[in-house]
Parts: structure tokens; sequence; C-alpha cells
């Protein structure tokens, strides 16, 4: 939680939508089996909106409002996000954290991403321009091998 934490108030960010890959939830805390499942069934909601990807404002209240929770509870609301994901493969990521309205509220931005099923990559296409040797391939080596290019591209 400490490497993600931004020094800066969440802004009210307005109601919760019915609809698109945004879920407000102040916590999620261990429920019931059924409950769990209701909340594993709102995942894969906010995931298909998404187009496999979607984002849980934990902290947030339905209203928008920024009010956050202890620590200790934001990770065990993570925790319970990535139970959530695992049972529809699916993995979270804490993309930042900040101070809640609340005294000692911290409130998680999380990106959760749907995992590719039976493929060990997504196919991505970019297009890239520029002069001559300005390390276009380079940077496309680099991006799809992940190790720096041998100098031939």
């Amino acid at each position: 939680i400490t490497q993600h934490y931004i020094q800066k108030r969440f802004e009210n960010l307005g109601p919760e939508r019915d609809d698109g890959n945004v879920e407000y939830k102040l916590k999620l805390s261990p429920f019931s089996e059924e409950r769990f499942e209701q909340l594993v069934s709102q995942l894969q909601y906010r995931l298909n909106e998404g187009m496999g990807e979607c984002v849980y404002e934990i902290g947030i209240e339905d209203d928008g409002t920024p009010v956050g929770i202890p620590e200790e509870e934001l990770i065990n609301s993570i925790k319970t996000l990535e139970s959530m994901g695992e049972k529809i493969g699916s993995n979270a990521k804490i993309i930042r954290v900040r101070d809640g309205t609340s005294k000692n509220g911290k409130i998680a931005e999380v990106l959760v991403r749907k995992l590719a099923e039976g493929e060990l990559f997504f196919e991505v296409r970019i297009a890239v321009i520029g002069n001559v040797d300005v390390g276009k391939s380079t940077l496309l080596g680099v991006l799809s091998k992940g190790v720096l290019d041998n100098g031939r591209g």
C-alpha cells in the first residue's frame, strides 16, 4: 500500500453509474458465500462493460464521497477483490492510494483485468513512424521481448 500512496485527497467523484466499468465500494470485507458470489457476478459485469478491464474505487461511497477506510480494512478489501478476481480468471493491481475525508481514511484505486483464456499473449498492433536511425525497431524489440536490442533490429 505504501508504495502506491499519493499524498493528495480524492475529490468527490459524483454518483456511481449503473453501467460502465467503474465500481465504488466503501469496503469489501469477508462476506457470506452468497454475498461473495453476488460480488463476483458484479465484478464480471464491470469487466464485460470495460471489455476485460474495470476499476474499483475502494473507500468511496455510492454517491462518490471519498470517505476512506483504515489501512487494515483497505488491505483486507483488496485481498477480497483479488479472491473475487481469481474466481473468474482476472487479476487486480493497485493503481494508487490516497487520503479520504475521514481521519486516517485511505482510498485505493484498483485496476482489475481479465486474464487471456488459453493464450499466452494479447495481440497488439503498433504503428511507429520516424526518421531513419531513430530507434523504431529497437523500441518494438524491447517492448515485445523485454530485453535490449543487439543493434541489428
